[in-house]
């Protein structure tokens, strides 16, 4: 027997909305999606003269879950420790909207321990129609959530790098064709971008074949030699984002997928040549 599928919505602070959280109460039973939201609306609990957010910190911390910082400009990678607290809870309506009755929700609330000096902590306060009893399921709740900024840079890459906006294939069939390739590459680019923030020290063959980083890396040099050594995959990204604009600079912060993008477009091409020059090179 095939198992059901569930459908989670995942929202920042802009879903928090009462009115998204009703309609959610109202479809389902009829199979409707579920919802995660980042909160920061002041929201009243049945029974408390509290805020919600202020009622959550009197909730004994459940544990702590670490999570891996990407660096941002002027901030190294970091792990962070956070503390989690989770509690059912019945939100009362807002004023002006009390036809839409209360309605039953599970909040998560996740701080940052001991954040470096002149870093703003992390503090996300979640609320999800989904059930969440234990550690277990608020730390499942944590991980969707860390998901949405990796969604929202993949559709962006598509955008702004693929430009599937401006496909004018005619009909819908070719357009999913095209995306079909263009989803492939925007997971690539995805994927080079986090290992070169994340596993900076790994080997560039993780993503490069010999014959691409070894082009590349003579092209960017201006030298007939690649090294001996395999340069890691860091180094690799910067060359490539350089051929995309990328500048570079001591305050500039690690290249994004937009430059990226460009810049290996430009290696494909530099690689064709080299491979057309070496062909005239060796003859027929």
């Amino acid at each position: 027997m095939l198992k059901k599928s569930r459908v989670v919505s995942v929202g920042d602070r802009e879903a928090d909305i009462y009115d998204l959280f009703a309609t959610a109460r109202a479809h389902r039973e009829a199979g409707g999606p579920e919802l995660l939201v980042r909160a920061c609306e002041k929201r009243g609990v049945q029974g408390s003269t509290k805020w919600l957010w202020e009622k959550m910190l009197e909730e004994p911390v459940a544990g702590y879950r670490e999570l891996a910082v990407p660096p941002k400009r002027g901030q190294r990678r970091r792990d962070a420790k956070l503390s989690v607290r989770f509690r059912k809870v019945v939100l009362e309506p807002p004023r002006g909207k009390e036809d839409l009755g209360k309605i039953t929700l599970w909040a998560v609330h996740v701080r940052e321990r001991r954040a470096p000096t002149g870093v703003e902590p992390i503090e996300w306060k979640l609320l999800t129609t989904m059930e969440v009893n234990d550690f277990a399921q608020a730390c499942e709740k944590i991980d969707w959530y860390v998901q949405r900024w990796m969604i929202e840079v993949f559709h962006r890459t598509l955008k702004s790098g693929c430009r599937i906006e401006d496909r004018q294939l005619g009909t819908a069939k070719r357009l999913e064709s095209c995306l079909a390739i263009d989803i492939v590459v925007a997971v690539r680019i995805m994927y080079l971008t986090w290992y070169s923030r994340m596993q900076p020290t790994m080997p560039c063959t993780v993503f490069f074949e010999d014959e691409q980083w070894k082009t590349l890396y003579c092209f960017v040099k201006k030298t007939r030699m690649p090294p001996k050594k395999v340069p890691t995959i860091r180094e690799m990204t910067h060359l490539a984002a350089k051929l995309g604009g990328y500048l570079g600079r001591n305050s500039d912060p690690e290249p994004g997928t937009q430059v990226l993008w460009r810049g290996l477009q430009r290696v494909a091409d530099i690689l064709e040549l080299a491979r057309l020059f070496d062909h005239f090179k060796n003859g027929p």
